[in-house]
Formats: C-alpha cells, structure tokens, sequence
C-alpha cells in the first residue's frame, strides 16, 4: 500500500533553531490519513543511529494528534535520560550485539571477560534462546517467557526437527537441572548487558528459577563423615594404597602422591579455595600469621586471573585459612623436605615429582573418600571435589565463633546470597552463642 507524507508544523524547534519535534500528515492511496511525528535523537545510540524518529500517532483529528505529539515527545525525551532504547530491538538482535561486543573485549583482552563464557553463551544463549523466543521484542520479555523455557528446552531436547547446529554441539535427548540452570544464568547475564546500555528496561535478569532449588543446593561432608575421612587419612593403609613395584615395597610414587593428596584434601577443606584457584598456587604464595589465640593460620595469595571471578576483581585476592590448612602444607612441605625434593618460593604445592602441575585431583579424591566410606551424601548422592569447598563454607557457618556471613563470602570471593542460597543449611540453635554472648 503507497503513500506519502506531508509536513504539517513544526511543534518545537532546538536551541541551535533546528526542527526537534515535527508534526506530520500521512495519506495513503486509499485517501486515509493519519498524522505522525517526527522527532530528532538526543541520543542517536538508542535509536540505532538515527538522527530522527518518526511515529504514528494513530488518529486523523489535528487537536488530538498536536496533544499526542507533545505527549510522545516528553516520554521519547525521558526515555533518553534513563537512557533507554527508543528503537524496538529484537532478541535476537540483541544477542548479535552482545556477542559481537562479547568476542571484540575478548580479544581486546579486557579484564573479565572470558573464552569459556564466550563459548557457553553460544552454545545456549544464541542457540536455544535465540530458537525460543528470538523473534520477540526485547522490552516485550516477561517473567512468562522465563517461566516457560524450561518446558521448551525440555521439549527441544526430543524434537528430531532440531536446527542445524552452527557450533557443532552434540544434541542430548535429555536435559539436567544444572544445564538447564547454566543456561538460564547465561540469559540472564546477556539481559544485563542489555540493561546497562539502555535496551532492556525490564527486570527478567532477577527472575528466580525455581528449577530444582533443592536438588542445587551445595551438600558438605557432615561432622562425622569430615572426621572419618581425616582419621583415615592418618593411617598407615591410606598412604599404603595403590599398585606395588614388588611384593611388601610399596611404589614411592604412590606414597609422594598419597601425601599431597591429604596435603590438599585438608588444605582445600580449610582455606575454602575453588580447585582453579589452587591450583597454580605457589609455596611463596602461602604465608603464615597469627590469630588473636595465637595459633598460627594460613594467609593465601590468590591469582584472581585464574580465578572463576575476576570481572571488576583486583589481581590479587587474599584468603586466610585455618590452622588445619597451614598444618597440612607444613607436612607436606617435611616430607618432601624429606625425600630431596626442593621447596623454593617458585616451586608449585601440587606438583609431581618433576614439578609440573597436577592439573586434576578428581580420581584420586573419589578413591579416598570411597576406601573411608564417606563417598555419598545424605541423599545418596556422590561427593565431587568442590565439596571440600561447599563443606569449609557450611562449617564456618555452623561452627566458626561469631561468624559474620558478611566475611566469610569476602574470604571466599562470592556473595551472601549465592551462600544463603547454596550453602546456609544452618538452624538457629547452630547460633546459640553467637545470639546469647
């Protein structure tokens, strides 16, 4: 259908005397007319460039239509200030721009920003996100469009007419609650992207799953299993497991590596560290000072470049630990005192006996806990290696004096709530003294 405009009045002209609000007439073919405005950009950036906007105002009566042009003028003119998008941008649109700038800050090498997150935003956000609802505008999202990606993406799983894949990810037929979480967290972070530069003036980045809360929550060792496992970890069977060279001669190899293992398990359960974090650690990076009892306590020096948090983090975190961790890294630090091995400032903790990294403590973590029969947890669910960091957070909470929660999620770089979330399983009588003294 045709039609062409007609300039009917200038409704408000700029301090530099050019047009800023323009009422005009619009005729179709038809000989229907409707009036329109035309308004120029303070901030071309909201309107995806555009020096002027136009408008319809939906109605042929000129008083109505000059009340509306004014009206539409002050809120386009307050959308600016909020520095909200004026342009309706898609999803999908949307998704473009974040991973283009995503990628360019990437390689840019901007603090924060991380390969694997940019390739898990690919592989969910422009993936699956872009497939469920891509097309919608991006003001337009609700907490219904939060609500419903669950079924989609369960849905989608089972679909034989999946989209061809750009990223060549395997297709599951199935979807667990951690992946279908992940990718809502995803979403999530690309929405606040979004917000920050006046796209999206909603607020579905808050949106609470609701997706397997309890299932999610971070299981610790309990008291008994924790103290099993230490004592066990103490006997002369612990460090005597493993293959054999001979009959009745233990492998060396076995025994040094038998050593670091409960060096670590005690470390990790006791300074709270993430396994990326400790892993690079070095002996210079550990310190000793201490407390108001005068027990000796580890102080850590943490490489936030290798940590999991580092966006808007300094390059350096320090943690402090608990005697237990300064104790385990002194033995360790005898033994291999003991068998020739040199412990210089710039050596790695957990190394072989060439001193390259040992990247990976899982398999030998699930031997541990399985030969002291504490591999599974209440819900007969298996112990994985970050629980000896879910189990330093649940104990300070439920034992440490006068624990202020404030502090502890300092110490292990993360926030209150992902604690009060995750981790504080806590009763109140776990606070009798903290609540009466």
């Amino acid at each position: 259908m045709h039609s062409w405009f007609r300039h009917v009045e200038t409704l408000i002209t700029g301090d530099d005397g050019k047009v800023a609000l323009e009422l005009y007439l619009r005729t179709y073919e038809s000989g229907k007319e409707v009036y329109g405005i035309r308004v120029r950009m303070q901030k071309r950036e909201l309107a995806q460039g555009q020096v002027y906007v136009k408008q319809s105002l939906k109605t042929n009566d000129y008083d109505k239509a000059v009340q509306l042009a004014h009206q539409r003028y002050a809120d386009l003119i307050h959308r600016q200030s909020l520095n909200i998008s004026i342009k309706a941008t898609s999803v999908e649109q949307a998704i473009d721009s974040f991973l283009t700038d995503y990628s360019d800050k990437l390689n840019k090498g901007f603090s924060g920003y991380k390969r694997d997150v940019l390739r898990n935003q690919r592989k969910s956000t422009d993936l699956y996100w872009r497939e469920y609802i891509g097309k919608k505008n991006l003001e337009d999202l609700t907490s219904f469009d939060m609500d419903g990606y669950e079924e989609f993406r369960r849905s989608y799983a089972k679909n034989t007419k999946r989209i061809k894949n750009r990223y060549r990810q395997q297709y599951k037929d199935t979807v667990s609650t951690n992946t279908l979480i992940g990718e809502i967290n995803y979403f999530k972070q690309f929405l606040r992207w979004c917000a920050q530069r006046g796209l999206y003036s909603g607020n579905c980045y808050d949106w609470n799953a609701g997706i397997g809360k309890e299932r999610n929550r971070r299981e610790a060792f309990s008291i008994d299993q924790y103290r099993t496992l230490v004592r066990y970890m103490r006997t002369n069977e612990f460090l005597n497991k493993g293959p054999h060279k001979a009959k009745g001669s233990s492998d060396s190899r076995i025994k040094r590596h038998r050593h670091m293992l409960r060096a670590y398990i005690l470390f990790m359960a006791n300074t709270g560290l993430r396994v990326g974090e400790a892993r690079h650690l070095k002996w210079k990076d550990v310190s000793g000072t201490e407390n108001r009892q005068g027990d000796t306590v580890c102080v850590v020096s943490v490489d936030n470049t290798l940590s999991k948090v580092t966006k808007g983090a300094t390059r350096s975190a320090t943690v402090v630990g608990r005697l237990t961790a300064w104790r385990a890294l002194e033995r360790w630090k005898d033994y291999l005192v003991s068998i020739g091995e040199d412990v210089n400032g710039e050596k790695f903790i957990f190394c072989n006996d060439k001193g390259k990294v040992i990247r990976d403590f899982r398999a030998g973590f699930d031997a541990v806990i399985r030969e002291a029969g504490v591999d599974k947890d209440r819900y007969g669910n298996k112990f994985v290696i970050y629980t000896l960091r879910h189990t330093y957070i649940t104990f300070r909470l439920k034992y440490g004096k006068n624990i202020s929660i404030h502090s502890l999620a300092k110490n292990t770089r993360t926030s209150v709530e992902m604690i009060q979330s995750h981790y504080d399983d806590t009763e109140t009588l776990d606070f009798v003294d903290e609540l009466t003294l």
